[in-house]
C-alpha cells in the first residue's frame, strides 16, 4: 500500500495540484485534520521550476496510467523551453562566478568590526586597540586612534559603530575594555574629525563591571557588537562572562561557594545584570542615554535593568537590525557538549530574530528550548530539569528577580553534527554570526548587489568560513536558505556590512587565533554583470590549468623544513589546513590548544597512538591539555581523520 507523508511546512506560494483527505487513512487517534494536505505542487523559483509529488511509493503505481500522465507532466512543466536562464532577470539566482573579492588590506592584527561613513569610508576596529579607516575612493588607509585596552581572556577593543548623524554630529561609539582598574568594558562616545579621533573627546556612557582574572577563570565570552536601528536606538550585545570549562560542556550553573565565576544565572539569567543580554538605548546628545519603549522591563527599573532588550544570551558576538521590519537578529555561539545527556542536550549555535524584547533561555535551555538539568555540582547530580514556561533563578548568586519571562526558542540552532532542519550549515566547529539584511535600492547597478537578494540576511560562520543567505521574508519555518559564494574562501569571516550601494564589506580574521595574520583581511564583494563573469571565469580556469600543466589540479605548496614530510602535498596536512584546526592549533607555537609539535613530541611513541588520537578528534575530549576543551569533528571520515592525524605525528620539535 501507497503512503502519505506529514508535512513539516509547505511553501504557500505553490501552486497545489493535488490533496489527500486525512480522514481517509488515518485513524481517529491519529488526529486527521480537515485542513488542507498539499501532495502534488508546482512553482517557480530562481528562474527555474520546481515540480514535487508525493505519490509513487509503490512499483504498482508505476503501471497506473494516470500517475504515469501526472509524472509526465510533472517533469515536461520542470524541463521548460529550451531557452537559457536570464541571468540579468531579477528573480534568477546569480551565478558564484558573478562576485569577486576584492582585498583593500591584509595582515590585520585581530580585526573585529567594522562600519560606514556617510562619505562612504569604511572604519573598523582591532581587538588591541586600534581605529582604522579606509578610503575607497583613494585607495587610502589611515589610524583614527590607538585606545589602550586589555586583551586578556576575550575582551579588547570589541566594537564600533557610527551615529546615524554623523554627517552633523561627528559621534562614533566604541565598546571597549580599559586597561586599569577595576575590571569593566565601556561604551564611550567620540568625535571624528576628518580622519583622526581624538580621545580627549571621549564621553563615557556605560560601564559593566566583569571578572576577568587571569586569563582565567574569568576567562570567556565578553560580546561587543555595536548596532544602530532606523529610529535611533543603539543596541550592545554582552557575553555572559563565565567559565564553561568546568561544566563538560554543558549549562554552567555551579552554585558552590566560591564559584560563582562558573555560574551563567549571576548573569545571562540575571535581571539585574548587563552581562549575558542585548541592551537597546537610545543615545541624547548630552553623552547618557534614554530608555526606548519597548524593552524588556520598564523604565523604572522596577523588575529588571531598562536597558535590557534581550536576555537570556551566552556570547552574542555579532548582530544586525533589519531597517525595513525593525528586526533584531544576532548570532549566538554555544556550549561545547558533543552529545546528548541525562544532564542536558549538546551543545548548539544560534541564530536568532525578535521583533520584541524577549528571553533567550540560556543557561536553562538552548535551541528550540532543549532544557538543561538543575544539575547540584556538589553531589554529582541532578533531580530536576528546568522550567522554561515559567522559569526560576533561585541561585544564590542571583541579584535581580526570581521569576523570569519564558524562554524563547531559537531561530535556526546547529550543533557539531549535520543539521536535520538546516542541512546547508554543514558540519564541524561552531561560531554563529549573524551580518545585515540587504533591502535594494532603485537604481542599485554592479558592483552593488542585486535585486535577487533583497530581503534577504546574510549569515556567516566564523569556524566554517562560509556565508550562507536566508530569505527574512519569506512565510512559514524553517526560512529558506541558500549559500553564498560558495566556492570562495573566507578566512573566518568576523563583520559585514553593506554601503548605500549595495556593496558588502567584510573582515576577515584569519586563520590562527590571538595572531596577527597575513589572510586577517578588509575585502570588498563586487557583483559583476552575468557576460563580464563569463568571460573572466574562463579566462582564469585556461589561466589555471596553463600554469598547474593539468586540468583540476593546483600546484604543490613549498616544501615544508619541519618534520619528516618529503612534500607538503600530504593528504593529512591540506586536511588540516582546510579543516577548523588552525583555529586553535599552530605547527610549533602553543595557541588554544597545544602546538602539533607539542602533541607529536607526547604521543608519536606510544603504541596504537594513531587510533587513540583519531577517536579523540573524531569525538572531542578536554582535561589533557588543560581544561580547553578539543570540539568534535564529525565532519571527517575516519580515513582523513588518521590521515590528519599521521601529519601531525610526523612533525618534530627543532630539538630533534
Amino acid at each position: 500500500r501507497d503512503e502519505w507523508y506529514d508535512y513539516r511546512y509547505v511553501n504557500p506560494n505553490v501552486n497545489v495540484l493535488l490533496t489527500v483527505d486525512e480522514k481517509s487513512y488515518k485513524r481517529p487517534n491519529e488526529k486527521p485534520t480537515s485542513d488542507a494536505h498539499p501532495i502534488a505542487w508546482f512553482h517557480e523559483y530562481d528562474g527555474g521550476r520546481s515540480f514535487y509529488t508525493g505519490l509513487g511509493h509503490t512499483i504498482e503505481s508505476f503501471a497506473e496510467p494516470l500517475y504515469r500522465r501526472h509524472l509526465l507532466g510533472g517533469i515536461r512543466y520542470a524541463m521548460g523551453d529550451d531557452d537559457p536562464l536570464n541571468y540579468r532577470d531579477d528573480g534568477v539566482r546569480p551565478l558564484p562566478t558573478q562576485f569577486r573579492k576584492v582585498i583593500l588590506e591584509d595582515n590585520l592584527n585581530e580585526p573585529m568590526e567594522l562600519d560606514l561613513l556617510p562619505d562612504g569610508r569604511v572604519i573598523y576596529i582591532e581587538r588591541h586597540g586600534r581605529v582604522r579607516i579606509h578610503d575607497p575612493k583613494q585607495g587610502a588607509i589611515e589610524t583614527a586612534a590607538k585606545l589602550t585596552v586589555t586583551t586578556l581572556g576575550e575582551d579588547g577593543l570589541l566594537g564600533i559603530a557610527v551615529d546615524p548623524n554623523h554627517a552633523r554630529n561627528r559621534w562614533v561609539y566604541l565598546y571597549y575594555s580599559p586597561a586599569d582598574d577595576p575590571p569593566r568594558q565601556r561604551l564611550s562616545r567620540f568625535e571624528l574629525a576628518g580622519s583622526h579621533i581624538t580621545t580627549s573627546t571621549e564621553i563615557v556612557m556605560l560601564e559593566i563591571p566583569t571578572q576577568r582574572a587571569d586569563p582565567k577563570p574569568g576567562c570567556c565570552h565578553s560580546g561587543g557588537s555595536l548596532e544602530f536601528d532606523a529610529s535611533g536606538n543603539l543596541y550592545l550585545s554582552t557575553g555572559d562572562n563565565t567559565n564553561p570549562f568546568e561544566s563538560n560542556g554543558f549549562a554552567p550553573v555551579d552554585e558552590r561557594p566560591e564559584r560563582a565565576i562558573f555560574d551563567a544565572q549571576r548573569t545571562a539569567a540575571n535581571t539585574a545584570d548587563f552581562r549575558g543580554k542585548i541592551l537597546r538605548i537610545r543615545p541624547t546628545p548630552d553623552g547618557s542615554y534614554s530608555i526606548p519603549d519597548g524593552n524588556l522591563f520598564p523604565a523604572d527599573g522596577s523588575r529588571g535593568r531598562p536597558e535590557i532588550y534581550i536576555m537570556g544570551s551566552r556570547n552574542p558576538f555579532r548582530m544586525s537590525v533589519d531597517d525595513h521590519s525593525g528586526d533584531l537578529v544576532w548570532g549566538d555561539v554555544g556550549p561545547d557538549a558533543g552529545r546528548d545527556s541525562t544532564v542536558g542536550p549538546r551543545g548548539y549555535d544560534e541564530v536568532n530574530r525578535a521583533s520584541a524584547a524577549g528571553n533567550y533561555g540560556w543557561p536553562y535551555a538552548i535551541a528550540d528550548n532543549q532544557v538543561y538539568a538543575d544539575y547540584d555540582f556538589t553531589i554529582g547530580a541532578s533531580e530536576r530539569r528546568f522550567d522554561c514556561v515559567d522559569p526560576e533563578n533561585d541561585s544564590p548568586n542571583n541579584s535581580g528577580a526570581r521569576r523570569l519571562p519564558p524562554c524563547r526558542p531559537a531561530w535556526i540552532w546547529y550543533s557539531y553534527d549535520k543539521s536535520d532542519h538546516f542541512p546547508l550549515l554543514g558540519s564541524g566547529g561552531r561560531t554563529a554570526m549573524a551580518g545585515p539584511v540587504y533591502r535594494h535600492k532603485a537604481g542599485t547597478s554592479p558592483p552593488g548587489l542585486p535585486k535577487y537578494y533583497d530581503g534577504k540576511l546574510f549569515i556567516y560562520e566564523w569556524m566554517r568560513g562560509w556565508i550562507a543567505v536566508v530569505d527574512i521574508d519569506s512565510p512559514g519555518w524553517p526560512p529558506v536558505m541558500q549559500s553564498y559564494m560558495p566556492d570562495t574562501e573566507f578566512s573566518r569571516p568576523m563583520d559585514m556590512v553593506i554601503d548605500r550601494n549595495g556593496v558588502l564589506y567584510l573582515l576577515e580574521y584569519g586563520t590562527e587565533w590571538e595572531a596577527q595574520n597575513p589572510d586577517a583581511r578588509l575585502t570588498r564583494i563586487e557583483y559583476r554583470a552575468a557576460e563580464d563573469a563569463y568571460v573572466e571565469e574562463s579566462e582564469s580556469r585556461l589561466a589555471a590549468a596553463e600554469a598547474s600543466g593539468q586540468l583540476g589540479l593546483s600546484k604543490p605548496h613549498a616544501e615544508k623544513e619541519r618534520g619528516h614530510l618529503t612534500s607538503s602535498t600530504s593528504a593529512g596536512e591540506d586536511m588540516v589546513r582546510a579543516s577548523d584546526c588552525m583555529a586553535c592549533h599552530r605547527v610549533d607555537e602553543p595557541s588554544i590548544g597545544p602546538s602539533f609539535v607539542a602533541i607529536s613530541d607526547r604521543y608519536r611513541d606510544q603504541d596504537d597512538v594513531l587510533s587513540m588520537l583519531a577517536a579523540k578528534v573524531r569525538t572531542g575530549g578536554s582535561g589533557v591539555w588543560g581544561s580547553q576543551p578539543m570540539v568534535p569533528h564529525p565532519q571527517h571520515s575516519a580515513d582523513e581523520i588518521e590521515a590528519m592525524v599521521a601529519y601531525i605525528l610526523s612533525l618534530r620539535s627543532t630539538a630533534d
